[in-house]
């Protein structure tokens, strides 16, 4: 069975975003910098960057991040088909790269995420509290967590309130740039 990969960049502060998400700023005040690794990043940061379409052969998102990323993609966020875990049913959505699938509860969206990327893994992209939701409830197999090097305040804190116990991770590698640090974790089940 494939793999659910959790990836996520948050501040060291522990925000996904910065403050005031909104349709006009998508990732919050300041939440841009999140990202900075990956578009002005050396080549620890390039070679992350890489190993995140490696293996994968579906993307997983909540209906916020995929209302809030639409006007900013343009496309779905990877040229892979895209489930998106919503409460209204919606017809698939054909895209120029994949095609956006709608469903809703989380089990049913993470076995429609699997059937569509056959023996490849699928990569769980959020936001936060779809990730959360994921993460109370054992499903997430591996965390790909870029620590971006900066503060950012405020906005929406990625781990607050998943549970009692949180699931159990163990490192299965960590590496640095100047601008983020990269960890990779499996889950101890």
């Amino acid at each position: 069975m494939s793999s659910l990969v959790m990836f996520m960049t948050i501040s060291l502060d522990g925000y996904a975003t910065g403050p005031d998400v909104s349709m006009e700023n998508a990732m919050g005040v300041g939440g841009e910098a999140l990202h900075e690794w990956l578009f002005e990043g050396d080549d620890t940061d390039k070679a992350v960057a890489e190993s995140l379409s490696g293996g994968i052969g579906a993307c997983l998102v909540g209906r916020v991040m995929h209302d809030l990323g639409i006007p900013h993609w343009g496309d779905v966020p990877f040229p892979l088909p895209t489930v998106v875990l919503t409460h209204e049913e919606l017809p698939d959505r054909p895209m120029t790269s994949g095609t956006f699938t709608y469903v809703s509860g989380i089990k049913p969206a993470l076995a429609r995420a699997r059937e569509l990327a056959g023996e490849r893994d699928v990569l769980l992209m959020g936001g936060p509290g779809v990730i959360r939701q994921y993460l109370s409830t054992g499903l997430v197999d591996e965390i790909r967590l870029s620590i971006a090097h900066l503060l950012l305040g405020g906005g929406l804190r990625l781990f607050e309130g998943i549970g009692t116990p949180p699931p159990t991770f163990e490192t299965v590698s960590s590496r640095s740039s100047s601008l983020a640090t990269h960890l990779v974790l499996r889950a101890v089940r």
